[in-house]
């Protein structure tokens, strides 16, 4: 069977060792919210296909910082 780039089988990118830590490379952030006081954005991972895309809170982007400081300034938050 062939892969699928939104099945099961689509090869994923492996993460960056940082500190110790497993990090993915954010390619675009797409929304945020508010959750229960809290901001938290949608993100798209680079090379995860777009049904992986999760919300994180903003202390998850301590390596992405100009990706969500240019987000931020963008929508004005």
């Amino acid at each position: 069977m062939e892969n699928d780039i939104y099945g099961p089988n689509y090869p994923r990118p492996p993460a960056a060792l940082i500190d110790r830590e497993e990090e993915f490379e954010v390619e675009r952030i797409l929304r945020h919210r508010k959750n229960q006081g809290n901001l938290q954005y949608l993100v798209l991972w680079k090379g995860y296909p777009i049904t992986e895309i999760l919300w994180e809170p903003e202390t998850q982007f301590t390596h992405a910082d100009d990706t969500l400081t240019q987000y931020k300034r963008l929508h004005k938050l």
